[in-house]
């Protein structure tokens, strides 16, 4: 009994270490993607507070700014996706290294995932849902946007991995 109940905390323990680590890659890789889309407006001159009412939102640096806020409820939203987003990359990832756990790099996955994604959002669900935010900034932008995000979970991911992987030592 007791190893069937060490299996499930173990078990449990991973659950929850794989939903943290998918939280915190989406998290970080949503603000990186406000970071990138801010850069692009404060250089050109565009207004990142266009972007707020729209699905994703640029404005979320802007917040820690002076000026007009963002819409914050958007601002939500937009991170509550990057979270769910990195939770599905993260078990993605582990689904493809239990197959082939010789894979160490996160990269292709995440980029070529985030690729895809971007392609569904601007060429099928945002020209029905928005389509006035498709073109917002030009597709370089948007796609520069989403491959920053993930390349920023490809490197929680790989960080993660190479903290798992380190000796541990015996108390």
């Amino acid at each position: 009994m007791v190893p069937s109940v060490q299996r499930a905390s173990v078990s449990i323990s991973r659950r929850s270490a794989t939903l943290l680590t998918g939280s915190m890659a989406g998290l970080i890789g949503g603000l990186v993607e406000f970071g990138w889309v801010t850069l692009y407006t404060d250089i050109t001159g565009e207004d990142s507070h266009q972007f707020a009412p729209g699905i994703v939102s640029a404005a979320a640096v802007r917040g820690l700014l002076p000026g007009r806020p963002p819409s914050l409820p958007s601002v939500i939203v937009n991170l509550l996706f990057a979270i769910i987003l990195g939770i599905v990359l993260t078990l993605g990832w582990q689904a493809i290294k239990a197959r082939k756990p010789g894979l160490s790099n996160p990269l292709p996955f995440t980029l070529a995932a985030l690729g895809v994604v971007w392609v569904i959002n601007f060429f099928v669900l945002l020209p029905i849902i928005r389509p006035e935010f498709v073109h917002l900034v030009p597709y370089g932008v948007s796609l520069t946007s989403s491959l920053l995000y993930g390349a920023t979970v490809a490197a929680v991911l790989y960080d993660g991995a190479l903290r798992d992987a380190e000796p541990r030592r015996a108390p």
